[in-house]
């Protein structure tokens, strides 16, 4: 349907909805729907986004629950300790605010 958003984020496809990705406003997400000039590859049907996508899937189930479960990516043993300061990045690049706090107060805890 028309609501359905394929992200590709630097050659992983992520597959949400618009509502999903407006949740929050004020996000990389929220504003990229409603800009009108940024337009899906013609071929693939699909949004690139030239960025890692390491906790891409957990910001978007983040939207999608307004949650993660209790658990913050950071902690997930796939993920390397040293990454908690790519997962500040990647929050400070697609301006997911709520969650930028939540990591905080944990990683200061």
């Amino acid at each position: 349907g028309r609501d359905r958003i394929a992200l590709n984020v630097g050659g992983t496809v992520f597959e949400t909805t618009k509502q999903t990705l407006m949740t929050e406003s004020d996000t990389f997400f929220s504003s990229m729907v409603h800009c009108d000039a940024w337009q899906p590859d013609k071929e693939t049907g699909q949004f690139f986004i030239d960025r890692d996508p390491l906790f891409v899937r957990e910001i978007i189930q983040y939207l999608r629950n307004g949650s993660l479960d209790g658990k913050l990516p950071v902690l997930n043993e796939e993920h390397k300790p040293h990454s908690q300061t790519f997962l500040i990045q990647q929050l400070d690049f697609f301006q997911v605010s709520s969650l930028i706090s939540s990591v905080n107060n944990v990683t200061n805890a």
